[in-house]
């Protein structure tokens, strides 16, 4: 951690503090290159870091099955919901009117007199 950039590679993070290339939360190690022979009079390069911007694949995909359960289990509790609702309806439908308690109203006919 430092307050400059110490070279190619270093980020800087949401606290204002410049890291190295291999404290990134998405850093990946260099891939082995095959051996090179040493140039003249030389050595071979550094190694390179490769810090990518995308969460690994992996991740994604389980974020995709964590969002498609979470949907499934939310449809399966509103329709739980629904059904509650309409039994209470009918069961205060029906409680409201028994058998005893219908009468029907019915006006006096007149009979023909003889």
């Amino acid at each position: 951690m430092s307050d400059a950039s110490q070279g190619p590679g270093w980020w800087v993070a949401s606290d204002g503090k410049w890291y190295a290339p291999e404290q990134h939360p998405y850093f990946q190690a260099p891939l082995p290159a095959p051996p090179l022979p040493d140039p003249p009079g030389g050595s071979a390069q550094p190694p390179h870091y490769v810090i990518t911007s995308a969460p690994p694949k992996n991740r994604k995909k389980k974020g995709r099955v964590f969002l498609m359960v979470l949907a499934v289990l939310g449809a399966l509790i509103a329709l739980l919901i629904a059904i509650l609702i309409i039994v209470g309806v009918v069961k205060a439908i029906h409680s409201g009117h028994s058998n005893s308690s219908l009468r029907v109203a019915t006006a006096p006919v007149p009979l023909p007199f003889r």
